[in-house]
Order: C-alpha cells, then structure tokens, then sequence
C-alpha cells in the first residue's frame, strides 16, 4: 500500500532541511578556501611581502586594488557566515554595501 499524502510530508520537510544544511556548509566552507587560496596565490607579492625580498608595488592604484579584492574576499566569508548562522537581516544589510564596494572594485581595476 502507497503512504498517502500526510504520511509523506515528514520525510519531504527532512529532505528540504538536510538541503539547506548542506548548502549551509558548503558556502561556509567555499568561502574559507576562497580566502585561502587567494592568501596561498598573493602571499608573496601582497600580503606576506615583508617576509620575502620583493621589489615594492607599483602604485597607489596597485594597493587600492588590492585592499578593496581583499574586502570583497572578507565580505562573501562574512556572508556566507551570516546565512549560515541564520541572521537573513545582517546578510542583507551588508549585501547592499556590497554593492558599493562591487563599484569601487570595478573603479579600481581599470587603467588611468
């Protein structure tokens, strides 16, 4: 005999929450690669340049871009923790700064 409707309901609700578990998780833990990968692939030349015997960067426009790349980088692990912890108010509020530093990025990364 076939579960009716009212019967089936539980196990579709679980499926949705274990979705969303998932999707939780899986954006946290992008987000903590992300700002790995790009600490692993800018180390040297950016963020850790005082450790290694690099020449200095060439301009003012070059450090700009690189503070507003690193702000975009904070900004989706800051994101990506406000869904996951469930606080839909903050992730929207700081998705509309978002926007501006989204400007200021594409600013920043067009010659003079």
């Amino acid at each position: 005999m076939q579960p009716t409707v009212i019967e089936m309901i539980p196990q579709t609700v679980n499926r949705a929450l274990d979705g969303q578990l998932f999707e939780r998780r899986f954006f946290r833990v992008a987000a903590i690669l992300f700002a790995l990968i790009v600490l692993a692939g800018f180390g040297r030349t950016y963020y850790l340049k005082g450790l290694f015997a690099m020449p200095p960067l060439a301009s003012m426009l070059v450090h700009t871009h690189g503070a507003l790349m690193t702000a975009w980088v904070a900004l989706f692990a800051v994101q990506a923790w406000f869904i996951s912890s469930k606080r839909i108010a903050l992730h929207q509020r700081l998705g509309h700064a978002g926007i501006g530093l989204g400007a200021l990025m594409s600013s920043s990364g067009s010659s003079p």
